[in-house]
């Protein structure tokens, strides 16, 4: 079986399953969640979406001394973030309230030194051991640099970068490689010509998940990474379709795109071989 063959099939275990209502895709790794505060209350409001732009592995945040309590640190030079307080306070003498409002500044412990066990996934945790050389190997050969933290996963074109979020906080190694291999597709963007400036939820934007997701899908099996086509693509996959409210034939224009960029990836690492050989 030739490599087209072989990816026609791939085309239809994936149409297959989206005929079967693959049901909804979510996030292969944990999600940190919205920002807390040190007793894992969720912020709310204005405070939970100025700190949602910071770019820090825990959602965790605690003032100076709140912070100490917990037998942490912030490190020297680190800027706090300014948080909003509103209580109602009672005017002296009268039955009278009136609202007032008091800003404070909050750490991520992300800033600090000490001890943070107490806020991890240390029971859901991957071990760094699962990783899969053979594949890190492969997957940085292209030179795309590769940032890891945080809660999202994204290629950013204007830098050619990838940003992941660390590899223990996946639910298997399978999700943690099957995203690289979906942001590594993206990458390919500008070498191939495809349209990179769609924003979110323009056709063009879902075309492009869709091209990321079945090349994601076609690398799982050039790796031997799994055995047959994982439920997760087909679900990735049927959300963007429906999107663009064009069924199998949004699939199958995207798919021979990403044929090209799987093709262009596997043939990157030959050319790299051949120079070095």
């Amino acid at each position: 079986m030739n490599n087209q063959e072989k990816y026609e099939q791939i085309a239809q275990q994936i149409l297959k399953q989206l005929g079967d209502n693959p049901g909804k895709w979510q996030a292969q790794w944990h999600k940190l969640g919205s920002a807390q505060n040190l007793d894992r209350r969720a912020y709310t409001g204005v405070n939970s979406f100025s700190l949602a732009f910071n770019d820090y592995d825990s959602p965790f945040y605690g003032t100076y001394k709140a912070l100490q309590a917990k037998g942490l640190q912030v490190q020297k030079g680190q800027k706090g973030h300014s948080v909003i307080y509103w209580t109602m306070i009672q005017k002296k003498d009268s039955d009278d309230v009136f609202p007032f409002m008091k800003f404070y500044k909050v750490f991520n412990i992300d800033q600090c030194d000490g001890d943070k066990s107490q806020f991890t996934f240390a029971d859901k945790l991957l071990d760094a051991d699962s990783r899969i050389p053979e594949l890190d190997k492969w997957i940085n050969s292209h030179g795309v640099p590769i940032s890891h933290g945080g809660d999202r996963a994204y290629y950013r074109p204007s830098t050619h970068e990838i940003q992941l979020p660390n590899f223990e906080n996946f639910l298997s190694p399978t999700n943690y490689y099957s995203t690289a291999f979906h942001e590594l597709v993206h990458s390919t963007g500008k070498a191939l010509e495809r349209d990179h400036t769609g924003a979110f939820g323009d056709p063009s934007y879902a075309l492009e998940e869709l091209i990321a997701e079945s090349g994601s899908a076609i690398l799982c099996q050039e790796h031997n990474l799994t055995p047959e086509i994982r439920p997760d693509h087909a679900q990735y996959i049927a959300s963007w379709i429906k999107a663009l409210k064009n069924e199998p034939q949004a699939f199958v224009k995207a798919f021979s795109q990403a044929t090209k960029a799987v093709k262009f990836l596997m043939n990157d690492e030959e050319k790299e071989e051949k120079e070095v050989a």
